[in-house]
Parts: C-alpha cells; structure tokens; sequence
C-alpha cells in the first residue's frame, strides 16, 4: 500500500492529476472549467475539440499548456469556425481592479491567436463559486491591454442571460 505522498508522486510522475490531490485554486480552476464546458453544452452547434490539461514532471510542459483551456468548433449548415476559451474564476475584484492573469500569459494567449488565427475569448467568472458564478464576462482578448483590468471596463462584457453561449457568424464574437 503506498503512502499518500508516494501516492502523489507515482501520480504527477504519470502526468495525471487525481481530483483529491488538486490544490484548491486548481481545484476551483477545474470546478469553473467545468461549468463554462456545460454552459456551451446548451447550445447544439457547438462542439468541444480541445480540453487543454495542465500537464508536467520536474519542471518540464508540453508548449501546449500555454494555449487557451478550451478549443471550440461551431457548425451551423454550411459554417463552421474554431475559436478558443480561457476560462478564469475570481472570487472579486480588488480595489476596482481584478486581475485575470500574469502578463506573461496574456502574451501567450495573444500570440496563439496570431499564430493559429483563432479568435481567443476570455471568459471570467466573479463572484459566488466557480460551478455558479455571480457574474459572468466573455471578452475578446483583441480588448484586452493587460492582465489587470478595471472594474468598471468590463462591465459592457457582462453576461445577461444563462441560456449558454452564441456564436455571432457574421462577427465572429461570442456571448
């Protein structure tokens, strides 16, 4: 029988992760996750093709935990487009300011955009708890100029219903 901490180590040498022995912002990370994957399941267009899984040993990544949580494909007749999610849970802002990231990750997520010219959407969740957030955002990461952002800019991002996303084709924006 191993021991918990052998357990731990037998499990991240696999590079899977058990639920039990998430950290708790991992935890509320996946629980948030988890919640937007559901929300699109509303929606029939929608199809998930990529779950990003946040994956390592000693130090080392694959390049592919810097990519967006989530990859999309919407399909309506003879459309079809991918765009990813970033999905981030905040318990509240701070200040009037909440910070959604680190500034290395918006360079990231910018720069998969660019290089897989596909639309990102950061998706941020404030407020209750990550699987039933009070407020919920959905903004193109082209608005966004940093990884703090004010309070009151994202206010014309909010989400006013809970009947799941919409994918707008003309635009290419989601709601």
């Amino acid at each position: 029988m191993l021991t918990k901490n052998e357990e731990r180590a037998t499990t991240e040498v696999s590079g899977v992760k058990k639920v039990a022995d998430l950290s708790e912002s991992e935890k509320k990370g996946k629980d948030f996750e988890d919640y937007i994957v559901k929300s699109f399941k509303k929606n029939k267009h929608f199809t998930l093709e990529q779950w990003q899984g946040d994956k390592g040993v000693d130090g080392i990544y694959p390049e592919s935990n810097r990519h967006p949580d989530l990859k999309f494909r919407f399909d309506l007749h003879d459309q079809q487009d991918f765009f990813s999610v970033e999905c981030k849970w905040r318990a509240r802002p701070l200040n009037g300011k909440l910070q959604w990231s680190e500034k290395y990750q918006l360079l990231q997520y910018q720069k998969y955009s660019k290089d897989k010219n596909v639309p990102v959407f950061i998706v941020i969740g404030v407020g209750g708890t990550p699987g039933d957030p009070k407020h919920l955002y959905v903004i193109p990461l082209g608005d966004i100029k940093s990884h703090i952002l004010n309070d009151g800019d994202i206010k014309k991002y909010l989400k006013t219903d809970d009947r799941g996303f919409y994918w707008n084709v003309e635009d290419k924006t989601l709601s």
